[in-house]
């Protein structure tokens, strides 16, 4: 699934690290995933300097080494 968005996706426990307000847009599949999207409706500021992970979950479903991007890199 996530490598047909080609998004930005951000992870955590709502009310922890990540925090919404406002409406999301939803994708249900099944009954254990779903999907929200913000539509990017962040300030800039609150995002720009998290640093990216990137993940191979198509071969061995391991961390990959940070290169040291950050969301600014690849947003603004």
């Amino acid at each position: 699934m996530c490598r047909r968005y080609g998004v930005l996706w951000a992870y955590d426990y709502e009310g922890e690290g990540i925090k919404v307000s406002g409406p999301t847009k939803a994708y249900v599949r099944g009954k254990a995933l779903e999907f929200h999207f913000c539509l990017r409706l962040t300030e800039p500021e609150a995002v720009a300097r998290l640093p990216i992970d990137h993940f191979d979950g198509l071969n061995s479903f391991e961390d990959l080494p940070r290169d040291g991007r950050c969301v600014a890199d690849y947003w603004f």
